[in-house]
């Protein structure tokens, strides 16, 4: 059974591929722009703001917005602009045959575009569509940080006309896949760098006194290991040493219960004013995942004087400089990671925290600049 299942998926992809080209074909709809953007969805995340970003970088070309997987809550979609067109199809693909539909139909629409860009942010049915597009197509993926899309994509590598990267690392790891996996070597020179921005105030206010405020910003996931924060919260109470832990985001489940006590939940923030806030008042940004790119909320708390104390993962070390703009521990043992943080909340002082403070404010006006972004991508896709 399982065999002939497998033996007719390239069949019912060939006809429901066929039959979404036929309805594609007599799609009216023209984006007058050419842009076409893919994207799982918008819940809250540093990765939806910066493809939010990106669109806003274009938003003067009306650009398409497809979000392909189901969510009960796009809560950032209302972080693109309003001059983009959002098309939901997260529901229309969870099956194979819906899905290989929607793939001819939207393949069709894009072909019969005669100057078309398609920009993808790890997009699973992107690169399944990528095979279908016409060359004339232009079509460029973004990689925040390697996972498991990496390998997922690799037959459509030769399709794209450009990969961009947030970190040199990601570059690096890109080009040692293709090796491993024989793809040409001139394939990774398509690859480009293009960091992530966020807004920067010319100046930052000094942290208020008292004890330290360690913060956290993010969505609670496996791979951001939230609970250490819990762990770490109840050793530095066990150690008097004295530290507030707020965090930011959907982390509660997250949590192991006996730690919940030593932490300040606050939920999901998406008020700008509210959250910046919570930037404000932070002396330190706390990042304990085993996987990441460069994660905004760390741009985004340098920008206003936070100190950075993450695990040594993805674009970290660019930035993380221990000892002059934050502290990195390795990302291995959990047990070791909460004592090591520990070990460096311990040994900080106020003195201490204002120079790296400033120096972290130093490096956000240098390289977090949204003029240098949004040039880059207007450059990238237009």
């Amino acid at each position: 059974m399982k065999d002939g299942k497998r033996k007719s998926n390239p069949v019912r992809r060939a006809i429901f591929g066929a039959l979404g080209g036929i309805r594609g074909a007599f799609w009216r709809k023209k984006n007058p722009g050419g842009l076409f953007f893919f994207f799982n969805h918008a819940v809250v995340g540093g990765a939806d703001l910066v493809h939010a970003q990106i669109v806003q970088a274009v938003a003067d070309k009306h650009p398409w917005v497809f979000f392909t997987l189901p969510s009960e809550t796009n809560t950032f979609a209302d972080k693109f602009p309003r001059e983009a067109r959002i098309v939901d199809i997260g529901r229309k693909v969870t099956g194979k045959a819906s899905k290989f539909f929607q793939i001819g139909k939207i393949a069709a629409l894009i072909n019969r575009h005669t100057s078309a860009t398609v920009f993808c942010g790890h997009s699973r049915f992107f690169y399944e569509l990528a095979p279908r597009l016409k060359p004339h197509v232009r079509c460029i993926d973004l990689v925040h940080a390697l996972a498991t899309l990496e390998h997922f994509s690799l037959p459509a590598v030769p399709r794209l006309n450009a990969r961009i990267v947030i970190t040199p690392r990601v570059k690096d790891d890109l080009r040692a896949i293709y090796l491993e996996n024989g793809l040409d070597g001139a394939l990774a020179d398509r690859i480009q760098l293009i960091e992530n921005s966020v807004e920067v105030p010319a100046s930052f206010a000094p942290k208020p006194p008292g004890p330290l405020r360690v913060l956290f910003v993010g969505r609670g996931s496996k791979e951001k290991r939230v609970h250490l924060i819990g762990r770490l919260a109840t050793a530095c109470k066990t150690r008097g040493i004295a530290v507030e832990f707020t965090l930011v985001g959907d982390v509660d489940g997250w949590l192991e219960p006996a730690h919940k006590p030593n932490v300040k939940l606050e939920g999901v923030v998406t008020d700008r004013a509210r959250l910046d806030a919570f930037y404000d008042r932070a002396d330190i940004l706390i990042i304990t995942s085993i996987i990441e790119g460069f994660p905004l909320v760390v741009m985004e708390a340098m920008a206003r004087g936070g100190v950075p104390l993450c695990t040594n993962v993805g674009g970290m070390p660019r930035h993380v400089i221990p000892g002059q703009t934050g502290f990195l521990v390795e990302s291995g043992a959990e047990e070791k990671v909460v004592t090591d943080m520990a070990d460096i909340l311990a040994g900080l002082d106020r003195g201490a925290l204002g120079t790296l403070a400033a120096n972290c404010h130093t490096r956000a006006v240098e390289y977090f600049s949204a003029t240098r972004f949004r040039k880059a991508y207007r450059d990238l896709l237009l």
